[in-house]
């Protein structure tokens, strides 16, 4: 009896560490074993959620960038949330900042419509462990960890040497810009107006106007002032708002420009203002990078989320595309940046 229940109670441990062992070496879907597939859930739980923020969802330039950024989550591995304003307000964007604070996000890519507003939302980011980078448009003194985008002083230094080129050093402009306080905006007018003074005693700037960075607001600026200065000879355009309508939308200053008698540059290099470029009526576009506003922004902060990059330098500049007619040394033709649109080849 008692060899009976001996034999009883082996038997019993012998199955249950048996049943354990299986249990161990057990294999679902075709042989992935349980604690394999254990560690591959881990593994995808930890893909960053990092956010992209323009100044507004309705200005084209930004719809490259947003797109180019979702293609970088797939590429890369992460979660990509492309968010921001209806419209160009700082309290609009701060808001969506809050948001995505309030949600825990691992990171934050933003183009920044007011310094002092969205400065203190990027320190907000920062002091809750969200780590926030800004492109386009820059909030030096915030705590963020790079900036990338364009040099836009620099921008706009190019934008004056462009008009006094086609000016031949003389002639009364005008600026055309979106909303005073808008840190790159202001910095491209900065750098128009140092070049000008420096460089070109015979060109005036005989007025800046806003243009709300609207594009019917814009165009309606464009050819009322226009219209009420006959004797107006240039607009330097430091947002290409009035161009991202269709050829035809301002015939006053397109006239006027196609006949030799108004020069007009620009900035951004978009389809619709390559058209302007082809037909004669714009001198001149400097571009910026859209593509890797979204797209390296995105491969930015991954590394800097994941793999904890740092920067000697956090202005990470891009330099710009300067686009004419017909191109040439240093400049792109408007055929080529056309080209470079339809096939996404950047």
């Amino acid at each position: 009896m008692r060899r009976s229940l001996l034999w009883i109670a082996i038997s019993i441990v012998s199955i249950s560490m048996v049943a354990v062992f299986s249990l161990a070496g057990c294999k679902e879907g075709g042989g992935q074993e349980v604690g394999e597939e254990e560690e591959e859930v881990a593994e995808e739980e930890v893909m960053p959620t990092l956010a992209w923020v323009p100044k507004t969802l309705d200005n084209p330039v930004f719809d490259t960038g947003g797109r180019a950024f979702q293609k970088a989550g797939e590429d890369i591995g992460f979660e990509a949330i492309w968010t921001g304003p209806t419209e160009a307000d700082a309290a609009q964007q701060l808001t969506v900042m809050e948001d995505l604070i309030s949600k825990g996000v691992d990171g934050i890519a933003v183009s920044v419509t007011d310094a002092g507003i969205i400065g203190a939302g990027i320190d907000e980011a920062m002091e809750a462990g969200i780590d926030t980078i800004t492109f386009d448009s820059d909030a030096p003194d915030s705590k963020r960890i790079a900036y990338y985008g364009t040099n836009n002083y620099q921008g706009g230094v190019e934008l004056a040497k462009l008009i006094a080129e086609a000016l031949d050093g003389e002639g009364q402009i005008a600026i055309l810009t979106g909303k005073i306080g808008m840190p790159n905006l202001d910095e491209r007018i900065e750098g128009v107006e140092d070049t000008i003074a420096a460089d070109y005693p015979n060109i005036e700037i005989i007025s800046t106007q806003l243009g709300e960075t609207d594009m019917a607001k814009s165009v309606e600026v464009v050819e009322s002032f226009t219209l009420a200065n006959p004797d107006l000879d240039g607009w330097i355009m430091v947002g290409g708002w009035p161009l991202f309508t269709p050829v035809g939308s301002m015939p006053i200053m397109e006239e006027k420009a196609i006949a030799g008698e108004l020069a007009v540059v620009a900035f951004d290099t978009l389809l619709d203002q390559l058209d302007y470029v082809k037909e004669g009526s714009v001198y001149a576009l400097v571009g910026q990078k859209y593509y890797g506003w979204g797209y390296d922004s995105g491969q930015i902060l991954y590394d800097i989320v994941v793999n904890g990059k740092t920067f000697d330098d956090p202005f990470l500049d891009t330099g710009v595309d300067v686009v004419t007619k017909d191109g040439g040394e240093g400049r792109i033709s408007a055929d080529e940046m056309a080209e470079k649109w339809e096939t996404g080849n950047f």
